[in-house]
């Protein structure tokens, strides 16, 4: 969340009246959180952050209407704040019982 909030004020904020350059720009922030989803370790910190950012972006193309970023920034700060609370309040009345197996990875050629 602080780093779609981040980014979307860098990106509407400084480069809001420049669209083209801003294009540019979301094109590389994509390319940076696809990257990271491609590696195994940040998977969940690029795809959360390419479905918030793309929301954000979105939303954030509507502050010429006169409501500023910082209500929405607040508000998907929020949003993301209260469900991983829940979701640790969850993990905490149900909690696994049993400990998993890992998944046994296939073997990579070297090709």
């Amino acid at each position: 969340a602080l780093f779609c909030g981040f980014a979307v004020l860098v990106l509407q904020g400084l480069f809001g009246f420049h669209p083209i350059l801003m294009s540019i720009l979301a094109f590389a922030m994509f390319a940076l959180l696809f990257y990271q989803m491609s590696r195994g370790a940040h998977f969940l910190f690029g795809a959360m952050s390419v479905v918030g950012l793309s929301i954000q972006l979105h939303f954030a193309s509507y502050s010429a209407t006169g409501l500023g970023l910082y209500p929405l920034i607040f508000s998907n700060f929020l949003a993301v704040t209260v469900s991983l609370v829940s979701a640790y309040i969850m993990h905490w009345l149900f909690p696994d019982v049993s400990a998993r197996t890992p998944i046994s990875r296939a073997a990579k050629d070297a090709a």
